[in-house]
């Protein structure tokens, strides 16, 4: 987590984000970057996964239009890491944004100080586990993001707050897995080797 673009546009405000007191979750340009598509797998997939996708699918073709033939799909997985955190491993660290330094406005660094590790630092990231999530179950990560907890009722009709039933996991975090979609039976339209 050297050089990072959050970092370069506003390195004060970042010293103040790190330097606060509740734990992050940082990804790193080092892991965004492995979660990309192709132009022409790119369009495969989104097209051939259904009606949700049409307009990643147009957002898609505006961006190949002016960039290189590639997605790196870096708040898209940073999005996602909400709800599915065990998408990336993570190890913990403390961050300080270094604004002294002649590389002040590029540089962050991982202090190794045992007693103060308070943020999560993101070393990987499971690329297939991410676009099954984004491909397959979809309906529930675009639902859980624009409505940040949100869910659908029976009948279609958005609930939120008290009417969405709050279940907790063992570690006692909301589980907002829940209403998982199985991957439908052509899940092998999303196969990195293809």
């Amino acid at each position: 987590m050297d050089e990072e673009w959050n970092i370069v546009c506003d390195p004060h405000a970042a010293a103040i984000v790190f330097a606060a007191p509740p734990a992050l979750t940082s990804v790193g340009f080092n892991v965004t970057k492995q979660c990309r598509l192709e132009e022409a797998a790119c369009r495969r997939r989104f097209t051939q996964t259904g009606r949700p996708l049409d307009f990643v699918a147009a957002m898609a073709d505006v961006f190949f239009r002016y960039e290189p033939p590639e997605i790196i799909f870096h708040d898209p997985l940073a999005a996602a890491l909400i709800f599915e955190p065990s998408l990336c491993q993570t190890k913990r660290h403390r961050i300080e944004v270094d604004l002294m330094s002649e590389h002040a406005l590029v540089r962050t660094r991982s202090v190794a100080e045992p007693a103060s590790k308070p943020h999560h630092v993101s070393d990987s990231v499971d690329v297939r586990k991410f676009f099954r999530a984004l491909l397959f179950n979809r309906r529930r990560l675009i639902w859980r993001i624009s409505g940040m907890g949100c869910t659908r009722g029976e009948s279609g009709q958005l609930l939120q707050g008290p009417q969405v039933e709050s279940k907790k996991r063992p570690d006692g975090r909301p589980d907002l897995a829940r209403g998982r979609s199985a991957s439908p039976a052509n899940a092998d339209v999303f196969d990195l080797d293809t």
